[in-house]
């Protein structure tokens, strides 16, 4: 068995098997160390560029969907693409990472890599790409239907909760929920008192 064929059999249980190959030839073009991790409160997957060591590095939760999982990888190997070219200097989420990121998407999304259902909802996505997928709500809602059970979460969602609603994200920060401003709720963070715009579907734990 070839590497490539090696590294597609171990993503076999983590993407679409159709685009397993692809996947793999993506990796070994840039030596990438991919890394399976536990699932993490704040982000679904991490990118690091080859500074400290001679590889990139990406990591991604083992608990996200195939299809999540999938964009969370062309997410960050967006960023990948984004270091090679412009090094120190690349943005984070900026007009060049976009650039890329919409690329990755296209191209999968051109191999089947995505379901039908899913594609009008990428489509929209790609026209102005965020740094989160949970920014895009009906993306989200759309990916969230191909979740196991045991990926399910048992919290409410922003927009299930009351006005007034004390609440707490999954990184520990409280709010209180405000009125809705076009498509996320103004909420005020209690340990600074400021207004911050949230979307409404991420899950929250009601505190009061």
């Amino acid at each position: 068995m070839n590497k490539k064929s090696e590294i597609a059999n171990q993503l076999a249980d983590f993407i679409p098997e159709n685009i397993a190959e692809n996947v793999a030839e993506l990796i070994l073009e840039k030596a990438v160390l991919l890394t399976i991790s536990n699932p993490r409160k704040t982000k679904k997957g991490d990118y690091r560029p080859p500074i400290l060591s001679e590889n990139h590095k990406i990591s991604i939760n083992g608990n996200l969907n195939k299809y999540e999982f999938l964009l969370t990888f062309l997410h960050e190997y967006a960023h990948l693409l984004n270091w090679d070219e412009n090094g120190r200097n690349a943005k984070p989420h900026g007009e060049e990472w976009k650039y890329f990121f919409a690329k990755l998407i296209i191209d999968f999304a051109n191999k089947k890599a995505f379901t039908d259902e899913l594609t009008p909802y990428l489509n929209n996505f790609i026209k102005n790409p965020a740094s989160a997928t949970i920014a895009h709500e009906d993306l989200q809602k759309a990916l969230e239907k191909y979740n196991n059970p045991n990926q399910q979460s048992n919290l409410p969602k922003l927009s299930e909760i009351p006005i007034n609603s004390v609440f707490e994200t999954m990184d520990g920060k409280v709010f209180v929920k405000k009125e809705k401003r076009r498509k996320r709720y103004l909420c005020r963070r209690l340990d600074n008192n400021k207004n911050y715009a949230v979307s409404p579907n991420i899950n929250v734990k009601i505190l009061s």
